[in-house]
């Protein structure tokens, strides 16, 4: 006899209120994993880009500033 599991005593797919709150639950939690890995990929786009942009733009030199007399 093979081992009880949860998934095997479930042969019936639940009904009523539990089956909705689960629907909901799963479809929030695929909603949240979407929206995580467009920004994520937006976000590695970005610092590519700035990264990139960095690397061609020569720093401009500080201007030296003078201290002020009695501060």
């Amino acid at each position: 006899m093979a081992k009880s599991t949860r998934e095997t005593l479930r042969d019936h797919p639940t009904t009523g209120p539990s089956a909705q709150i689960d629907k909901t639950t799963r479809q929030f939690w695929e909603i949240l994993d979407a929206e995580t890995e467009a920004r994520d990929t937006k976000n590695a786009r970005l610092r590519q880009a700035r990264l990139e942009r960095e690397a061609t733009t020569t720093p401009e030199p500080e201007k030296k500033t003078r201290k002020k007399r009695g501060s």
